[in-house]
């Protein structure tokens, strides 16, 4: 068997750990892998940095069942058992599902998979709101503000009840052409009451672009 140069976790990410940074999240996972004694490999010059690489960074607050991350090795390692010393070694709130070799590349992620929680007496008021022909907000980025339509990018939304929670299950894109998240849902639906409702959002997976799930 040849040796293995990349390894591909899954992590879940709930709690108070719902609201470390991105940065937070990227060191905490470098001491637990060093401490577990995971061979990292590092860039090559004066400064040196780990090549562990992020699938698509959450948004702050947003839980995350199963999120990837590939870390490039300097040796052979050994999967077995590492999912849970790695996840003896990270923040309460975060924990290692899976580590394994990666079956596809992080680049062929193109659609995020959400479920967004709201009272169930929100029902007749989100149905009128995704009934519209169009959804469009406001997305704030680094190179400025620009509207998008939800309803344009939204590969698919369903919604039920259960008990006293409407949650909203949906794919949007996370690619180079065009990306969205739940915090734009929030707002374009905050627009369309007149006022904010109280949501929590999970991130619960990613698909390709031909629908398959990323594994």
């Amino acid at each position: 068997m040849p040796a293995l140069d990349k390894l591909r976790l899954f992590f879940e990410k709930a709690g108070l750990s719902r609201f470390l940074s991105h940065l937070d999240i990227n060191r905490a996972f470098l001491r637990a892998l060093l401490a577990a004694g995971v061979p990292v490999r590092y860039s090559e010059g004066f400064n040196p940095h780990p090549r562990i690489v992020f699938g698509q960074p959450l948004p702050l607050g947003v839980a995350g069942l199963r999120e990837p991350l590939d870390v490039l090795l300097s040796a052979d390692a050994e999967p077995a058992g590492l999912a849970e010393r790695l996840s003896g070694q990270l923040p309460s709130g975060l924990r290692v599902v899976q580590a394994a070799p990666p079956q596809r590349e992080l680049k062929e992620i193109a659609f995020a998979e959400y479920e967004t929680s709201l009272p169930a007496g929100s029902a007749s008021a989100f149905a009128a709101f995704w009934d519209q022909p169009s959804v469009v907000t406001v997305k704030k980025s680094k190179r400025g503000e620009h509207e998008i339509d939800l309803k344009q990018l939204a590969a698919r939304l369903e919604t039920s009840v259960d008990g006293e929670a409407l949650l909203v299950r949906y794919l949007l894109p996370c690619s180079s052409d065009g990306s969205a998240g739940p915090h734009q849902l929030a707002a374009a639906f905050a627009d369309f009451t007149g006022r904010a409702v109280p949501m929590s959002h999970i991130r619960t997976g990613f698909y390709t672009a031909d629908f398959a799930p990323f594994q």
